[in-house]
């Protein structure tokens, strides 16, 4: 009797963790379609390579790549497993969303006190694209590294160093 009243309740908790596995999705395709939405208009309606609006257009792109992770890890790992790729893409974005606020306040300084200086050191406004999007990525970087460190050291996300997800 108390076997089965087991092997009973462990049925319910696969089944709630398969509801609560499909209800992770809708919020997932509904970013995906804002994301998508959000880069083709700015895409078709600024200059990105302009460096502060390259920011802003790599600050939809990374939550866009967040989402289809974690889009395309739902069906191919544990409940447990895609919690915590979600919460660990979601980091990254947040971190990423943070920092690209940070730079582009910097560059609105250097634009409106310092273009003169700007200009002379790099005339190319597309190298100076490319120069603030590599201070965004490696600033996320510098920035969330010890975190996702800890993490690590802490026992939270030890499936990183393996790099395995079992299909269930």
């Amino acid at each position: 009797m108390e076997a089965n009243v087991s092997q009973n309740f462990s049925l319910i908790m696969e089944s709630f963790g398969t509801v609560l596995q499909t209800l992770f999705i809708v919020p997932e395709l509904i970013n995906v379609t804002c994301f998508l939405l959000g880069i083709y208009g700015m895409y078709h309606g600024i200059e990105i390579q302009h460096p502060l609006y390259a920011i802003l257009f790599f600050n939809l792109i990374v939550p866009l790549i967040s989402s289809t992770v974690n889009l395309s890890v739902v069906g191919f790992s544990s409940f447990e497993t895609y919690l915590k790729v979600s919460n660990l893409t979601n980091w990254i974005s947040i971190y990423f969303h943070g920092t690209s606020w940070l730079l582009s306040s910097l560059i609105r300084y250097v634009y409106i006190m310092h273009k003169d200086w700007l200009f002379s050191k790099f005339p190319d406004v597309k190298k100076q694209g490319w120069i603030a999007l590599g201070l965004d990525i490696a600033l996320t970087l510098l920035l969330i590294l010890p975190t996702v460190g800890s993490a690590i050291l802490l026992g939270n996300y030890k499936f990183l160093l393996l790099l395995e997800f079992r299909c269930y």
